[in-house]
């Protein structure tokens, strides 16, 4: 006895896409490039885990990368009011992070695998930039209460 969990399971049109989808993934080497941009961004945010005190953490694969944010390094005590306000910033600026993790301190680094290079470089510059703003007290606690459900 069967069943469909989801309305486009089994469907000819969401099998056809999903081919497709993964002929363009093998075609463009989509998994090899992902694990070098993923490598190259996680490489970059170690040097600002050496520059700031906030990041506690810097981990992921591929392109799947988290960047923990904290008040006390050696404790690594979370800090999810420091992670949102840096999240609001890099939105004000045209990024768009999330936060995640156990206490919500963590900013995930997702980009598409497709994302040309020097699309992650700014990114990243954003990242650095909204840290900063946010260290340099530039970014105020009322934005807090616009970051709920992020």
């Amino acid at each position: 006895e069967g069943g469909l969990g989801y309305t486009l399971t089994g469907h000819t049109l969401s099998a056809t896409a999903a081919l497709a989808t993964l002929s363009v993934i093998e075609r463009e080497n989509l998994i090899e490039r992902a694990r070098h941009l993923g490598d190259c961004i996680v490489k970059r945010l170690s040097e600002l885990k050496e520059h700031y005190e906030i990041i506690g953490d810097v981990r992921g694969k591929g392109l799947l990368i988290g960047v923990e944010i904290v008040r006390d390094k050696a404790r690594r005590t979370p800090d999810k009011p420091l992670a949102l306000k840096i999240a609001w910033r890099a939105w004000e600026r045209g990024l768009v992070l999330l936060t995640v993790g156990k206490y919500g301190n963590v900013l995930r680094i997702a980009p598409p695998l497709n994302t040309p290079r020097d699309i992650v470089d700014r990114a990243l510059e954003i990242l650095e930039e909204s840290i900063r703003d946010v260290l340099e007290g530039r970014v105020p606690d009322d934005v807090l209460a616009y970051m709920r459900g992020w």
